[in-house]
């Protein structure tokens, strides 16, 4: 169950990737997709600290992964690149 919601947050950043807004706002969705995903975390009693925690690193390979592949055009890694700041970014 752990990687079930990194994957889905992970498909919505895709979708917002590959829509036709402008690069600006697909940036700004994923970040704000990615700080709702990090207070969901922090919200869920019963999620503990590791499983928080495993389900951050999860979601950051998968956009690194899809950031470094070949495939997807410029604009995308843009959106991916600001999904994995948004995550790296402190939660103070």
């Amino acid at each position: 169950m752990a990687s079930i919601i990194p994957r889905l947050v992970f498909g919505e950043i895709l979708e917002i990737a590959r829509s036709d807004d402008a690069l600006r706002e697909r940036c700004q969705r994923a970040e704000k997709r990615i700080a709702q995903f990090k207070a969901d975390l922090k919200v869920q009693a019963f999620v503990s600290p590791t499983r928080g925690s495993l389900s951050k690193n999860h979601l950051t390979l998968e956009l690194r992964q899809s950031f470094n592949s070949p495939k997807p055009p410029p604009d995308h890694r843009v959106v991916f690149l600001a999904a994995i700041d948004a995550l790296a970014k402190s939660e103070d």
